[in-house]
C-alpha cells in the first residue's frame, strides 16, 4: 500500500510533468524556463495564478482558472454561469471570439495561443504576450480615448458589444447590497478636501441603481437571442 506522502509526491511530479510539456508545446525551444508572477488580484478564487513565461526568445502569459481554490465572500468561484464570478467565464470569451467584436473600434485581447483541460479540473489559458503599459499607468487623455473607442463599440449597434457593456451591470450586482449597507457612512468629495451631504450622497446612489437596473434588463433581453443563458433576475 502507497503512503500518502508517497501519493502527493507522485501527483506533484506528474502536475509539474504536465506543465513542462505545456510549455514545450507553445514555447517549444530548449533551456529552462523562466517563470514571472504578473500582478493579479491574489484574493480571487476563479485565479490559481498570472505568469509571463519566457523560454529562449519566446514568452507568453499563462493564466490559470480553478474552481478549487478557497475564498471568502464574493472573490468565491462559481459553477453558475450566471453568476459575475463564474470561474470558466474569461475561458469561454476567448473561445467564443466574443473580444474580437471589439477589435475594429481599437480595442484588442490577447490572442489565445491554447487552452489546456488540465486533469485536477483547472483551465491553463496560455495567452499572446502583448506589450505595453498598464491602465494604471496612463494620463487622463489615454483613459478618454478608450472610453470614447468603448461608446463607440457600444453606440455601433452590434448586440455582442452592447451586450457586454450592458451586462457588466449584472456582474456589479454586489453594488446594490453594499451602498445601502454603507448609507450612514461619511463620503469625501471627489478632491478628498471635504465631505459630500446626505442629499448628494443619496441622489447619486438613487440614480446609479437606476442606471444599473436599465443596463441591467437590456442584457437580461439580449442574452438568450445571442445564445447565451439568461441573466438572473435578482428576485
Amino acid at each position: 500500500m502507497r503512503r500518502v506522502g508517497e501519493v502527493r509526491g507522485r501527483r506533484k511530479r506528474s502536475c509539474t510533468e504536465r506543465s513542462r510539456t505545456e510549455r514545450r508545446e507553445i514555447l517549444g525551444g530548449a533551456g529552462r524556463p523562466v517563470l514571472e508572477p504578473l500582478v493579479h488580484n491574489p484574493e480571487n478564487g476563479v485565479t490559481a495564478g498570472v505568469r509571463r513565461v519566457r523560454r529562449g526568445e519566446r514568452t507568453a502569459v499563462l493564466k490559470v482558472l480553478t474552481c478549487r481554490k478557497e475564498a471568502d465572500g464574493r472573490w468565491a468561484a462559481t459553477d453558475d454561469s450566471r453568476h459575475w464570478n463564474y470561474w470558466r467565464r474569461e475561458a469561454h470569451v476567448y473561445e467564443s471570439g466574443l473580444a474580437r467584436h471589439w477589435q475594429p473600434y481599437g480595442i484588442r485581447a490577447p490572442r489565445l495561443l491554447a487552452r489546456v483541460d488540465r486533469p485536477d479540473g483547472d483551465v491553463a489559458l496560455w495567452l499572446e504576450d502583448v506589450p505595453g503599459e498598464p491602465a494604471t499607468a496612463w494620463p487622463l487623455a489615454r483613459h478618454i480615448e478608450h472610453a470614447r473607442r468603448l461608446g463607440a463599440a457600444h453606440g455601433a449597434g452590434e448586440p455582442a458589444c452592447r451586450l457586454g457593456v450592458c451586462a457588466s451591470a449584472v456582474t456589479y450586482d454586489w453594488l446594490t447590497v453594499l451602498m445601502p449597507a454603507r448609507t450612514g457612512e461619511e463620503q469625501l468629495d471627489y478632491g478628498g478636501a471635504g465631505t459630500v451631504s446626505p442629499e448628494l450622497r443619496y441622489r447619486e446612489r438613487g440614480k446609479a441603481f437606476a442606471f444599473l437596473a436599465d443596463w441591467a434588463a437590456e442584457a437580461r433581453a439580449l442574452a438568450p437571442l445571442l445564445g447565451f443563458p439568461e441573466a438572473p433576475s435578482g428576485r
